[in-house]
């Protein structure tokens, strides 16, 4: 297989870039965007407010005080964000 064949592989068969055009290669990322910004955000303010507390019960900066952060912060970034990603996929799913 030659590297253009892989590369039209690689968009369907070029029917994307064909049919749709280049733009129809970041339909979507708007609300990826505004999805990711704040889920970021909270994540990392949540893993930095945990593992500070965490330091002072448990041994600092060990194995368990980053996995009970990570843990935390995850479950709190999905939590708060879980709204953004359901409009999302419902936008997405719409064919109006």
């Amino acid at each position: 297989m030659s590297r253009g064949d892989m590369i039209l592989h690689l968009f369907a068969g070029g029917n994307i870039l064909e049919k749709e055009g280049v733009r129809s290669l970041f339909r979507g990322l708007g609300p990826n965007l505004v999805g990711v910004a704040p889920s970021r955000a909270i994540y990392f303010a949540a893993y930095s407010g945990a593992k500070e507390n965490l330091c002072k019960v448990l041994k600092p900066d060990s194995t368990s005080v980053h996995i009970c952060a990570a843990t935390f912060a995850g479950f709190t970034s999905v939590t708060a964000t879980n709204p953004i990603w359901l409009v999302k996929t419902r936008m997405q799913l719409d064919t109006r």
